[in-house]
C-alpha cells in the first residue's frame, strides 16, 4: 500500500493505524475507520495513507468534494502510488472526467506497469468513452497480470457485445465460467448466450448449476424462463440457430438481406428468358425472402413473449400485497406501481394495466391516487382504446417495413403490367412505411401518457414537501 518507498516515509504506527481503518471500513464501521484514520493524521498530517482512507469513507459515502480533496492530499506526497491514483480516478469518474482520468491512469500505469488494477481502470474508462478497441486491449494487459481480475474480465465482455464479435465473446464467457464455476452470474450469462447460439441443452445444464449454487436468484429463474420459453413455442424453436447462421453470412443480417436485393434482378431477369429456370429460382428466391424475414420478424415475436412473462410477474407481484391477509393496510409505491404498467404497456396488454392501475392507485397517497385516476379516465376514453387495437400482432411493424422492401424490388419487374404499375407498387410501399411509423407512435403514447402522469406526481408531491 504506502510503504518506504513513497516520497513521505510512515511510521509504524500510522500504518497500523490505517491498516485497522481499512479493515474497520471493510466491515461497514465507517466511524470507527475515520476515528482510526483521524488519529493517524494527528501524529502526522502530511503522510498519505490516512488520506487515502479518509477519502476512500468520502467515496463510499458519496461526499465527493471531500474524497477530491483528500485524493489530491494523499497524491500530494505519494504521487506514483496505484491505490492514491485510483482514488482519484473514481473522483474523476463520479464527474464525468473521463480525459482526466485516462490521463492520470496512464501516468499510473507508466510508474507501476504490473499493476493489474490500473490495467483495469484504464479499460473501464476506454468502455465507458466507446473506445472498446482499447478498452479490450487494457482488459488484456490486466489478465495477463491477473488471470482472475474479474473486473477485467466484465469488461472483455461488454466490449465484446458492443462489437456484436459474438464468436470471442462466448469463448469469455466460457473463460469466465470455467474460472469461477460456483459463480452463478457467470453461469447465467453463459447460458444466456449458448441460448442465442441455438445450444438450449447446454444453457439448460448451465441454469441448472445455478439453481444449485444460488436457487433464490431470480435472474437464474428469468433466463431460465426465457430459454424455456422460446424453445417451447414452435414459431421461435428454430430462431436462435437461424440467427446464428444468417450472423455467419458476410455482413450479418444486413449482408444477408443486400446479398438477396443484388441477386433478386439478375435471377429474375434470367427467368424471364429461361422458363425451365423459374421453378429453381422461385424455390431460391422464395426460400431466401423467408429465410430474411424470420430473422427480421422473430426477434420482435421473442421480445414480446418476454415482455407478457415480466408484465404478467410483475403485476402479480403487486396484486399479492394487495390481497396478502392482514389487518394493516397495504400502501402501493406509485413507481412501483408504474414499473409494472410499463411493463404491461410493452406486452400490449393496456386493459390489464387500465385493471391493475384501477385496482392498485386505491392504496396509494394522494397526489397519486388522483392523477393515476385521471390516467385510467384517459385510457377508458374511445379515442385513447381506438388506436390501441391496431397492435393486434406482434412484430407488425417489421412486416410492413419488409413489405415495403418488397414492393421497392419488385416494382421494376411489375412495370409492365398495367394494375401493377411500378409507381403503384413503389406508392404502396411508402404507405407501408407510413403506416409503421403511425403504429410505433400510437404504441409509444401510453408511455408518454404514464410518464406526464409521474412527472405530475413528482411536482404535486415536490411542492407539497416545500409548502
Amino acid at each position: 500500500m504506502f510503504d518506504d518507498d513513497d516520497e513521505h516515509d510512515g511510521t509504524d504506527e500510522i500504518e497500523a493505524l490505517c491498516r485497522e481503518a481499512l479493515a474497520r471500513f471493510e466491515d461497514s464501521d465507517l466511524e470507527s475507520a475515520r476515528e482510526r484514520a483521524m488519529e493517524a493524521i494527528q501524529l502526522d498530517d502530511e503522510h498519505p495513507f490516512p488520506m487515502f482512507v479518509l477519502g476512500l469513507i468520502a467515496e463510499f459515502e458519496g461526499d465527493i468534494p471531500a474524497a477530491r480533496t483528500m485524493s489530491e492530499l494523499a497524491l500530494r506526497t505519494a504521487a506514483t502510488n496505484p491505490d492514491a491514483i485510483s482514488l482519484r480516478v473514481q473522483v474523476h469518474l463520479h464527474e464525468h472526467e473521463f480525459e482526466a482520468a485516462e490521463e492520470l491512469l496512464r501516468f499510473g500505469i507508466a510508474h507501476n506497469p504490473d499493476d493489474a488494477d490500473l490495467h483495469e481502470g484504464l479499460a473501464r474508462v476506454q468502455l465507458a468513452r466507446g473506445r472498446y478497441d482499447d478498452a479490450l486491449a487494457a482488459a488484456n494487459a490486466a489478465l495477463r497480470l491477473g488471470p482472475t481480475n474479474t473486473g477485467a474480465l466484465g469488461v472483455r465482455i461488454a466490449a465484446h457485445e458492443h462489437l456484436a464479435d459474438r464468436d470471442e465473446l462466448l469463448a469469455v464467457l466460457r473463460q469466465t465460467a470455467q474460472m469461477f464455476p460456483d459463480d452463478p452470474h457467470a453461469l447465467v450469462e453463459l447460458a444466456a448466450a449458448e441460448a442465442e447460439n441455438g445450444s438450449v441443452q447446454r444453457a439448460r445444464r448451465l441454469l441448472d448449476r445455478a439453481h444449485r449454487i444460488a436457487p433464490r436468484d431470480q435472474r437464474v429463474t428469468d433466463v431460465r424462463v426465457m430459454v424455456e420459453t422460446i424453445h417451447q413455442t414452435p414459431v421461435l424453436r428454430y430462431l436462435p440457430a437461424t440467427l446464428r447462421w444468417v450472423r455467419d453470412f458476410p455482413g450479418s443480417i444486413i449482408g444477408f438481406v443486400g446479398a438477396l436485393i443484388t441477386a433478386s434482378l439478375p435471377l429474375t431477369m434470367v427467368a424471364q428468358h429461361q422458363p425451365l429456370a423459374i421453378p429453381p429460382i422461385a424455390l431460391l428466391l422464395t426460400a431466401w425472402s423467408v429465410c430474411a424475414l424470420y430473422v427480421w420478424v422473430g426477434p420482435a415475436l421473442a421480445m414480446h413473449r418476454l415482455n407478457r412473462l415480466a408484465a404478467d410477474r410483475a403485476s402479480e407481484e403487486l396484486l399479492e400485497q394487495l390481497t396478502s391477509p392482514g389487518e394493516v393496510r397495504v400502501m402501493v409505491n406509485e413507481y412501483a406501481l408504474a414499473d409494472a404498467a410499463s411493463l404491461l404497456f410493452s406486452a400490449r396488454r393496456y386493459r390489464h394495466a387500465r385493471e391493475l392501475i384501477r385496482t392498485a392507485s386505491n392504496e396509494c397517497d394522494m397526489p397519486a391516487r388522483a392523477e393515476f385516476a385521471m390516467l385510467v379516465a384517459r385510457m377508458s376514453t374511445i379515442r385513447w382504446r381506438v388506436p390501441r387495437m391496431l397492435l393486434m400482432l406482434p412484430g407488425e411493424r417489421r412486416l410492413l417495413i419488409a413489405l415495403a422492401l418488397i414492393l421497392s424490388i419488385g416494382a421494376p419487374m411489375m412495370d409492365a403490367l398495367p394494375l401493377l404499375s411500378a409507381i403503384g407498387m413503389w406508392a404502396a410501399a411508402v404507405g407501408c412505411l407510413v403506416v409503421a411509423a403511425l403504429l410505433y407512435v400510437i404504441e409509444q403514447r401510453p408511455h408518454a401518457d404514464l410518464e406526464r402522469t409521474m412527472n405530475t406526481i413528482e411536482a404535486l408531491s415536490d411542492s407539497q414537501l416545500d409548502a
